[in-house]
């Protein structure tokens, strides 16, 4: 028996834009060729934006060293690559990372947790256009609560949005929220946590997760999350909110199918500049898996 191979590598492939006959028209513009430079040990994929240029930036997470790594590349327009370089701070093992390409030209790299340590929680790091930090990191649950996965998107004038989960600090193992904040492209913050759910005290079950954030070309937000209650099951509920925290709508459920479980959103997206896109799994009555 050939010994177990702890090696792992990640490939793609880069596919030309037809929308909105995406499907019948996609054919690849390259070969299937591999992002990560070295295959020793494993690396893991993470997340992947795209600026106007069409230049990508992939991060994922190599494990050649101790402890873990998160690195970046580029991807030029012409498909060649750029040499790996680490991103944030440099080493650390983080978590729920995630990239976006800003209006001024740089880079936004986001993760649970980066160094120097002891910081933890979520946070995210500013870059410049070739991948380097500008300034220090920067929290995004802040002083005040204990955050967990969150969601970033730019707005048109170049602030940045974010959803997280959380609670406060004052109140030790409550159970999470969701909660909305802004910060300026600069990374200073502009709008306070502004809580989209608040506690049912009589429902000890209700569970809050999996949040995600869009923004339309007017600066609206809207925030989808993952939310259980013992009534019915698992929902998907959303709000919109303008760029300064104010609600413009009430709570409402984004999934019409009430049957089944709905697992947590995945994206939300602004499209035609004022109308949203939410893609979440769901389970209905009708089968057992999940689409």
């Amino acid at each position: 028996m050939q010994p177990r191979r702890l090696a792992s590598r990640f490939a793609c492939w880069i596919v030309a834009s037809s929308w909105p006959a995406l499907l019948p028209g996609q054919s690849p513009l390259t070969p299937v060729f591999q992002v990560n430079e070295t295959s020793a040990q494993y690396q893991r994929p993470s997340s992947v934006a795209i600026d106007a240029q069409g230049r990508a930036l992939v991060d994922y997470r190599d494990s050649v060293g101790f402890p873990l790594e998160q690195v970046g590349r580029f991807i030029e327009v012409d498909s060649t690559l750029s040499p790996e370089f680490a991103l944030g701070a440099g080493d650390g093992s983080v978590g729920d990372s995630a990239l976006l390409s800003l209006l001024t030209g740089g880079w936004l790299f986001s993760a649970y947790s980066l160094p120097p340590f002891p910081l933890s929680g979520p946070m995210f790091q500013l870059l410049d256009e070739n991948g380097a930090s500008v300034g220090a990191p920067v929290s995004i649950d802040g002083p005040d609560y204990v955050g967990g996965g969150h969601s970033i998107a730019a707005g048109p004038a170049g602030g940045l949005f974010v959803g997280f989960t959380g609670w406060p600090r004052s109140h030790p193992g409550a159970r999470n929220e969701m909660y909305f904040e802004a910060f300026s492209g600069a990374g200073a913050l502009v709008v306070e946590p502004v809580a989209l759910t608040q506690p049912d005290p009589a429902d000890p079950a209700n569970e809050v997760f999996s949040g995600k954030i869009g923004v339309d070309s007017s600066g609206r937000s809207l925030v989808a999350w993952g939310e259980y209650s013992s009534d019915s099951d698992y929902d998907v509920p959303a709000r919109i909110l303008d760029a300064s925290g104010n609600f413009l709508t009430p709570r409402f459920d984004v999934n019409t199918t009430r049957a089944g479980s709905q697992a947590g959103p995945t994206g939300v997206v602004a499209v035609g500049g004022d109308r949203f896109v939410v893609v979440w799994e769901g389970e209905s009555d009708q089968s057992p898996y999940y689409d």
